[in-house]
């Protein structure tokens, strides 16, 4: 019964969390988020999607050994909450916190098993795999022996073995296709986001920002950067295949003092409204609705010239 009783637990917890299998999407990009970074490196998050499995690529640190043990526990993470939110993590809803089940918390990260049976790991020498269908698969990895062929120096790999039907499946690939650019603005440390649909060959040369890709069916690029000389404006640039467009913004941040105690921030007591505005290149504002985002767009607003996002 011992034995029994987490592994239930944790596979209802799974399946059953989220009536949108398509949060871990969400969960995905806030960690890479909140990832750390070489200083030399761009930070970036690529997703690739293809019918029996998705790989997920940063180019984050790497992990230690901390980090194995935190993702294959209940109850450890690597990531605290802080009183400043500078240094806190943006994420609030997720397994970890304390939801359908009080006498559990759980890492984030394990939503990916709503669409996952297996979850493969590469990173920084650490190459591991969890496996729903095992007894206590979610918490005692399995080693893998063999280098994946698509990891790369320098990277951090997952690759999520889909079991999902074809409705599932169409889910996913339309919250990918509903990830919005302009989410950049609002990132801490993220600067570009790869989203690639049908399967991607890659040559021997693995730098981040190789031309390295044939045989693509799909695929586009977010990127951010700041303009040199004047911190509150930022450049947004999406590419496809075929096209590459631009936006700039001006971008200013109000912070929030006093926030209320709230269990789904716990010791979180500041926060930071980020506004929006777009205009062209000759300084022009840009007018017309603009989506309101947590990391994911919520909704389109009324308010004509910019967007607005609640840290927390």
């Amino acid at each position: 019964m011992c034995l029994v009783w987490p592994v239930l637990t944790v596979y209802r917890v799974s399946t059953q969390l989220y009536t949108d299998i398509t949060h871990f999407i969400l969960e995905l990009i806030q960690n890479a988020d909140d990832n750390v970074y070489d200083s030399r490196v761009r930070p970036t998050l690529r997703l690739q999607l293809s019918r029996s499995e998705l790989l997920v690529e940063c180019n984050e640190v790497g992990f230690s050994e901390e980090n194995v043990r935190a993702i294959c526990d209940l109850n450890a993470s690597t990531k605290k909450w802080r009183k400043k939110v500078d240094d806190g993590c943006i994420g609030e809803k997720g397994i970890g916190e304390k939801n359908k089940f009080p006498e559990l918390t759980f890492s984030g990260f394990k939503s990916v098993f709503a669409v996952a049976t297996t979850v493969s790991i590469y990173s920084n020498g650490f190459n591991f795999a969890l496996d729903r269908r095992r007894q206590l698969g979610l918490l005692n990895p399995i080693i893998v022996e063999e280098p994946h062929p698509k990891a790369s120096p320098g990277w951090t790999l997952f690759v999520l073995g889909l079991e999902i039907d074809n409705d599932g499946f169409y889910a996913v690939k339309t919250r990918l296709q509903e990830i919005q650019p302009e989410m950049l603005l609002f990132t801490r440390r993220l600067r570009e986001i790869e989203i690639t649909f049908g399967e991607v060959q890659r040559s021997n040369d693995t730098s981040a920002h190789s031309n390295n890709r044939v045989n693509t069916s799909e695929m586009i690029t977010y990127n951010v950067k700041m303009e040199e000389g004047c911190s509150q404006i930022y450049a947004i640039t999406s590419a496809t295949m075929q096209s590459q467009t631009a936006v700039r913004y001006f971008r200013q941040e109000l912070e929030v003092p006093d926030m209320p105690n709230h269990p789904h921030r716990l010791d979180v007591t500041e926060t930071k409204v980020i506004l929006a505005f777009p205009f062209t290149t000759d300084h022009v504002p840009i007018i017309g609705e603009q989506n309101i985002f947590a990391f994911m767009p919520l909704r389109k607003t009324s308010f004509p010239v910019f967007t607005v996002y609640p840290n927390h």
